[in-house]
């Protein structure tokens, strides 16, 4: 598929009528009037949002939601955009096998160079969760020097590169500034430590994934987190399940990591770390 100025502007500009009701949590599309001609509509700042794997809608109801909500709480004169589903499906394989959705990138990478040519004095931020800081960095392989110069801050949540570091991803931008959040304690083994007690086979792991999450019910889950984690335990074991060569070739040479996910990958828009990374880049811009 080949990404163009115009195919960027149509799919930010689509029917933000038709959304389902869901969709409201999941989806945003503040970029679209602004790409459609809109020069009032264009913000100051401008923040483009790659979900996680397994995400609905173009923003997600884990990360993307809360952090849009944060924003929209500084009183700034903030726009904020999901990449399009469409090009990026955020599945397994874009994670584990790609290393973050080429189409993805692409898209993301389009679509920034669209807002900045549409409003030439926004300042731009990139921010992701989980496989989307892989797009995201990829993106930054995509636009156009002179978008990458308006781009103030990366804002990454549980950004797995460190798992990914024997693949080259482009630089990010000199100029912009990292705001990264990784749970701690316990461990987001995604972006951290190891969880040293994950199964070290395939068939026990997707077992363990099946376990963990059925478990995962934590009190400050809203309805459309509940709904994607009812999803992912359908699609994490059925997508993982096609994706058995490659994980026993990461089991096997030291890639384990890659795959250990937890609910600890899940907590920034439950624990107030979208509300911190919503202040720092404020006071960025």
């Amino acid at each position: 598929m080949k990404f163009t100025l115009a195919a960027a502007i149509a799919v930010a500009v689509s029917a933000v009528s038709a959304i389902s009701p869901r969709a409201v949590t999941d989806t945003e599309m503040g970029w679209g009037k602004a790409l459609a001609g809109d020069s009032k509509a264009c913000a100051d700042l401008a923040v483009i949002f790659a979900r996680g794997t397994f995400d609905p809608g173009n923003i997600g109801p884990w990360v993307g939601a809360p952090f849009r909500d944060a924003l929209a709480k500084t009183g700034k004169k903030i726009s904020f955009q999901g990449v399009d589903p469409g090009a990026y499906p955020a599945d397994l394989a874009g994670y584990i096998v790609e290393g973050g959705s080429e189409q993805g990138a692409k898209s993301m990478g389009v679509v920034i160079d669209a807002y900045v040519k549409a409003c030439p004095k926004a300042k731009i931020a990139v921010s992701c969760w989980s496989q989307g800081c892989l797009v995201a960095r990829k993106s930054f392989g995509i636009m156009s020097a002179a978008s990458a110069k308006k781009v103030i801050a990366y804002v990454s949540f549980g950004d797995p590169y460190p798992q990914w570091t024997a693949k080259k991803y482009p630089k990010i931008p000199a100029n912009a500034k990292p705001i990264p959040f990784c749970t701690g304690s316990p461990s987001d083994a995604l972006c951290g430590k190891s969880l040293f007690d994950f199964p070290n086979n395939a068939a026990d792991l997707i077992d363990h994934f099946k376990k963990i999450f059925t478990m995962f019910n934590d009190k400050r889950l809203n309805d459309a987190q509940r709904k994607a984690r009812d999803a992912m335990l359908v699609q994490l074991p059925l997508q993982a399940s096609k994706q058995l060569g490659t994980l026993v070739s990461d089991l096997k040479n030291g890639h384990r990591q890659r795959w250990e996910l937890s609910p600890q990958h899940f907590f920034y828009g439950l624990d107030g770390s979208t509300t911190k990374a919503a202040q720092q880049l404020v006071a960025a811009m």
